[in-house]
């Protein structure tokens, strides 16, 4: 039998994969508009599987990114920078978010 600790602390990690999952979810939705609105997805379609593990969709779709966005300029020109992947989706997300407004 479980005691009330480890059963609260069995709902707190739900809670959290749950709340990565959300912000995942609208990651992808995000990059849905930002393709919808770019025409690189037709409106009502999603981005598949394939789509995400395609190096050429990503290059696609991020490529219009690099001309209006200075930060996008120095992942590309600044081989020195050493951004984390972190950084790098950090970057890429406010990019399509600015693309959104």
């Amino acid at each position: 039998m479980e005691n009330s600790i480890e059963k609260n602390m069995k709902i707190a990690k739900v809670k959290q994969a749950l709340r990565e999952a959300k912000e995942h979810l609208d990651k992808i939705h995000k990059l849905e508009l930002y393709c919808v609105k770019k025409g690189f997805l037709k409106t009502g379609e999603h981005i598949t599987f394939e789509q995400l593990n395609d190096l050429n969709f990503w290059q696609k779709i991020i490529e219009p990114l690099y001309d209006d966005h200075v930060e996008m300029k120095w992942l590309i020109t600044k081989p020195t920078l050493e951004a984390s992947e972190d950084d790098v989706l950090s970057i890429v997300d406010n990019a399509i978010s600015s693309e959104l407004i």
